[in-house]
């Protein structure tokens, strides 16, 4: 039996590597919440989606947003001023 030229072929792997970014790179607190929103939508419409599975990801979204809003909240003078050890 003749072997075919695939089989002898050695496998291309470099399709298969993550190089777009280095692994020490942090991701924002909006970028986080702009992806779980879109995983969000698109588990709501998939119909083997369960209402658990909803629930958890509307609390991931909410986990990323929070620290979202609460920088984006503007600083009253008085916090400024103020001395936090009191």
């Amino acid at each position: 039996m003749k072997k075919s030229s695939l089989q002898n072929k050695p496998q291309d792997d470099s399709d298969l590597e993550e190089t777009d970014e280095p692994e020490n790179v942090l991701v924002s607190h909006s970028e986080a919440a702009n992806a779980l929103e879109i995983v969000l939508r698109y588990i709501e419409q998939s119909e083997n989606t369960t209402s658990t599975d909803i629930m958890y990801m509307r609390r991931w979204h909410n986990i990323a947003s929070t620290p979202r809003i609460t920088s984006l909240r503007q600083t009253n003078l008085t916090n400024i001023f103020t001395p936090k050890y009191r």
